[in-house]
């Protein structure tokens, strides 16, 4: 048993195993593997997702503008459908 001075105290110190230190993290590993991979995956999708997002509203725009369709017109003509065209949208 050894010891040493921590804080100003005596106190025992035990050696630490680094093969059972080392069996323990390698166990908490692959228990945690199967979460963060799942993790990974969904980051994965939702990236994925985004940018199927961006497309279809690069396609939207591309079809309102073919249309010449004004969008103050149309907001004051049917706002609702505005909104649904895209005129409303304020997250581009």
């Amino acid at each position: 048993m050894a010891y040493k001075i921590i804080g100003g105290k005596l106190c025992k110190v035990t050696e630490i195993d680094s093969t059972e230190l080392q069996e323990m993290v390698d166990r908490t590993v692959e228990e945690v593997r199967p979460y963060a991979e799942g993790i990974a995956q969904c980051e994965a999708q939702i990236r994925q997702n985004e940018a199927q997002i961006a497309e279809y509203r690069r396609q939207i725009d591309e079809i309102v503008v073919r249309s010449g369709l004004e969008t103050e017109a149309v907001k004051v003509f049917s706002p609702e459908k505005a909104s649904f065209l895209g005129f409303c949208r304020t997250d581009t």
